[in-house]
């Protein structure tokens, strides 16, 4: 008897990298850290970035074996996997409603920490719903 074997997609959002950066280069870079042959590269699109002449972001969707999950998700979410300076989070795809809309949802914890990030949420979704911006009423401009 023979088990099915099973995937899961570990998602990562990448910034802050040269803007002249490709897909292979960053794929290149995820062949480099994998230890093994469990993973294989689903897409690496360059995501929209607001000044793109500074530097470039991509959504990378890394197939895994579901075992491996955990495993891989902690690998290719450390810092230490990238280039220095890079800045590496969990990448949350925009969610379809049943009217059509893209609906997003962040917990920024500091908007000015994740600029970079809501643009891009903003960028690819009708509405965004931020969490725990904390910003004061007087920091606030209409």
């Amino acid at each position: 008897m023979k088990s099915v074997q099973t995937f899961r997609t570990v998602d990562v959002f990448i910034s802050r990298l040269h803007p002249e950066t490709t897909a292979a280069e960053i794929i290149d870079c995820v062949n480099e850290v994998k230890v093994t042959q469990l993973l294989v590269i689903l897409n690496a699109p360059v995501l929209k970035s607001c000044y793109e002449h500074l530097y470039c972001s991509f959504h990378i969707a890394i197939k895994v074996d579901t075992a491996k999950f955990y495993e891989a998700s902690d690998l290719f979410m450390s810092p230490d996997s990238w280039p220095s300076g890079t800045l590496v989070k969990k990448y949350f795809k925009p969610k379809m409603d049943k009217c059509g809309l893209n609906l997003s949802s962040f917990n920024c914890r500091s908007i000015k920490n994740f600029v970079n990030e809501v643009q891009s949420l903003c960028d690819c979704s009708d509405f965004v719903f931020l969490q725990k911006h904390w910003l004061l009423p007087m920091t606030w401009t209409p």
